[in-house]
């Protein structure tokens, strides 16, 4: 394989790699409770998880990215509390602590664009996965999963693909999910909430995830989350790349 070649690949593992670095909740709640042998746990000064997850986004579904940023952040902010974690962990260590921080019941993608090729004509549906926390000591009971928002009426929750439902039962790390396609009548942007209600204990809390939909050769709007989700999706991208570049070379 030419340099050219093996500098590209390298360049797209790379990426795809940092794009899927993400912890595990499990080990990050043994050194978030314990500490990792050379430094304070994290329960030391800051108490249960709760009061750190209220401190970051209070009522948020706590992105990963948001909460290793902030976790990062206090570790250079206050050296001397914090810059413990800096030596004392690996950065799968800190990764780890950041997901068990971030882990909480969540819908992912949280944004989901849509782009119809004309009014009337339904786009391919798209799934929202909606997961409990694989931490949690108690299992929540989902609520109604439905629509709300600016222009509910232009997206469809489709029967086929979904398995979400009002009181389904969930036990830590479970999950369900929801198809949902956009269909209208008129030009325009549209958006709305697909909204995922749930108890859990005394807790009543409503997680969100936004949809936008436009029609024809209007660009839809920048979203963090492809519809279907990112991992994989890159991954076969990447995938189908390396083997057009090997194809070239044997055609060489």
């Amino acid at each position: 394989m030419k340099p050219a070649v093996i500098s590209m690949a390298l360049f797209l593992f790379a990426l795809a790699s940092a794009a899927q670095a993400q912890g595990n909740p499990v080990a990050g709640k043994s050194l978030y409770e314990n500490g990792s042998g050379t430094t304070q746990p994290c329960v030391a000064c800051h108490g249960n998880v709760e009061n750190r997850r209220a401190a970051i986004d209070p009522g948020g579904d706590l992105d990963f990215d948001l909460v290793r940023a902030r976790f990062l952040q206090a570790i250079t902010a206050y050296p001397s509390q914090m810059g413990q974690y800096n030596a004392g962990f690996t950065e799968q260590q800190k990764n780890d602590v950041a997901a068990y921080i971030a882990d909480v019941p969540k819908a992912r993608p949280n944004l989901v664009d849509f782009r119809a090729s004309a009014t009337g004509v339904e786009t391919a549906p798209a799934t929202v996965t909606f997961r409990h926390a694989v931490t949690a000591t108690a299992p929540l009971t989902l609520g109604a999963v439905g629509l709300s928002g600016a222009n509910p009426a232009d997206f469809r929750i489709r029967s086929a693909g979904t398995t979400c439902a009002n009181n389904l039962v969930l036990a830590a790390g479970a999950s369900c999910t929801v198809s949902v396609s956009f269909l209208t009548s008129t030009a325009g942007a549209k958006s709305a909430l697909l909204n995922f209600p749930y108890t859990q204990g005394s807790t009543n809390v409503t997680r969100t995830a936004q949809l936008s939909g436009t029609v024809g050769d209007q660009p839809p709007p920048s979203s963090a989350n492809p519809p279907g989700g990112g991992g994989a999706l890159a991954f076969g991208w990447i995938a189908l790349l390396l083997a057009a570049l090997s194809a070239k070379r044997r055609g060489r």
